[in-house]
């Protein structure tokens, strides 16, 4: 096999950078919109967690969550895309804290049916 011709069978394992792997976005569990959307309301909480939880507020990371929240805010939507884990910081973190999250930045949205009813 030539070094530039790649087995398909490894295809997926080897190239993360590629945006419609299917096998990224399975363990992530979430597809590119939703850790789009869970990287912009990260990026949210950091900006609105200026304290770092030094103040009960009720705004921002809590306390243990206050480093790992404001470094996975200084990484890139690039690499967002491209590390694992850092899909599944991001997504813990939105899930965690999507109370205090605008609607455009909730990971999981309802669909207009959902949203209508009244529960």
């Amino acid at each position: 096999m030539s070094e530039m011709a790649s087995s398909p069978h490894y295809f997926a394992l080897l190239d993360r950078k590629y945006r419609g792997s299917n096998l990224f976005y399975s363990i992530a569990h979430c597809d590119a919109d939703q850790l789009t959307r869970a990287w912009n309301a990260v990026q949210w909480l950091a900006a609105k967690d200026l304290d770092h939880a030094a103040d009960a507020n009720g705004v921002g990371f809590s306390k243990s969550d206050t480093t790992i929240g404001h470094r996975a805010a200084k990484a890139s939507l690039v690499a967002a895309h491209r590390s694992e884990m850092l899909a599944i910081v991001l997504l813990k973190l939105a899930r965690k804290y999507r109370r205090q999250l605008p609607p455009r930045y909730l990971v999981d949205q309802s669909t207009p049916a959902q949203q209508r009813l009244d529960v």
